[in-house]
């Protein structure tokens, strides 16, 4: 029971009404356009939106056309910034999510028959596989950044046992011989006050591009300037027997 002293106002007893509501809208006709977007409500104040981005996506290209909302995607010594504006940003992980895109030299195998697979990783059982026939590609077993000696110990139905062993690099810095990956991005700052968005902050332009020389080597440059303050770098990642540099 709640009890109230005569002459003072009753306390405050709930926080105010809070929601939140997200999502994307795909236009068929427009396939594939799509636009995302946030709002979130406060009892008291109504609505106010979080972010909205309208995007197309090159689906052959890998290339992602976007207006609104941004975050463009950062390297080397970029800052990561939330910007409102527009991109172009070729985008495999996003767009073509069962791309490979990091290198590796030899790692089909081509089972004639179902078999019992033993996936060894640097000496360690990482896991037993049943697999149909078929052929297979050992980067998509569990696999850890830097020199992986994968071995797979084979028993076919037939009774038949044999050993294959595998060795390449695998970092999430390095791309796949010849792949190409590149952001460029324009707009203003994006600042919030309270609830409020505003795109008041100094004007940007951040990109990059990256390319897969061969399985071992990946080259980048990168930019970035808002006002007067300008950036330019550049990075060569290379996996060597000791790791990457």
């Amino acid at each position: 029971m709640i009890h109230e002293r005569a002459g003072q106002d009753a306390p405050n007893l709930f926080t105010p009404l809070r929601g939140n509501a997200r999502g994307f809208l795909r236009f068929k006709k427009l396939k594939p356009f799509y636009v995302s977007y946030e709002y979130d409500f406060l009892e008291g104040e109504g609505w106010h939106r979080v972010q909205s981005t309208a995007f197309y996506d090159d689906e052959k290209r890998a290339v992602r056309y976007a207006l609104g909302d941004l975050t463009p995607r950062a390297i080397g010594f970029q800052n990561s910034l939330v910007i409102g504006g527009a991109s172009i940003e070729r985008q495999y992980r996003e767009i073509q999510p069962f791309r490979r895109t990091l290198p590796g030299g030899r790692s089909t195998l081509i089972l004639d028959q179902r078999s019992t697979v033993d996936v060894i990783v640097n000496g360690n059982r990482a896991q037993t596989l049943s697999l149909a026939p078929g052929k297979y590609d050992v980067r998509d077993f569990p696999l850890v950044d830097g020199i992986n000696n994968v071995t797979l110990e084979i028993q076919g139905d037939s009774g038949v046992k044999k050993t294959v062993e595998y060795d390449f690099f695998s970092d999430a810095q390095l791309l796949n011989t010849e792949l190409l990956e590149f952001s460029i991005a324009a707009g203003s700052i994006r600042n919030r006050e309270g609830r409020v968005i505003h795109y008041d902050g100094p004007a940007v332009i951040s990109g990059f591009v990256e390319k897969g020389l061969n399985n071992k080597t990946t080259l980048a440059g990168y930019t970035q300037l808002a006002n007067e303050d300008f950036l330019a770098g550049a990075r060569i990642a290379r996996a060597t027997e000791a790791g990457l540099f």
